[in-house]
């Protein structure tokens, strides 16, 4: 019965057919990877648009965890949607050691959390200069600046305990304020 009602769902609904081709992408594309490792790289020189200096990794369990999270607090796009639960599998599958990369797809949604792991201390980071893991990692927020109540932009800056730079990116951020009057007769 059941079959019955999703081949008629099928044939009649357009958007039907693209969720379910949006779920095959995704299962065939993390079918294509290889299974995850010990420890998942977040954030490397090669990622985004070059802001990282070094490479950042975090375990496949707290990744994990964070997903959960984010799947249940936020609206994701629709694409990002159906391939969720395939990423949480292939965390979830995780054996032995070593590195897996992220899948890129996913890069762009986690960049503020991988600056919340890496000052707390849940994140590894590999400085490429010292050639060696680091754990005391200053971070400033420098160039701040500012166009009236409603646009900031500053430069967030990471160095690690020899002061080579670890992470240089330039963010802004502007605000919105609708006012809230209401005229009475």
């Amino acid at each position: 019965m059941d079959s019955i009602r999703n081949t008629l769902r099928y044939l009649t609904s357009k958007s039907y057919r693209k969720e379910l081709q949006a779920r095959q992408e995704a299962a065939d594309y993390f079918a294509s990877l290889p299974p995850c490792r010990g420890s998942v790289l977040i954030a490397a020189p090669s990622f985004g648009e070059g802001e990282y200096q070094c490479s950042v990794t975090v375990t496949p369990h707290e990744l994990l965890d964070w997903t959960k999270v984010q799947a249940e607090r936020t609206i994701m796009r629709w694409p990002d949607e159906m391939s969720w639960p395939f990423f949480q599998h292939w965390l979830s599958e995780a054996v032995g050691t070593g590195t897996s990369p992220l899948p890129k797809r996913y890069f762009q949604s986690m960049q503020s959390q991988t600056a919340e792991w890496v000052m707390n201390g849940k994140a590894q980071v590999w400085c490429h200069s010292c050639d060696a893991a680091v754990a005391d990692i200053t971070s400033a927020d420098i160039n701040r600046d500012n166009a009236g109540n409603s646009n900031y932009w500053w430069t967030s800056v990471w160095h690690c305990p020899a002061g080579h730079e670890l992470y240089r990116a330039k963010k802004e951020m502007r605000i919105s304020r609708i006012s809230h009057r209401f005229e009475s007769d």
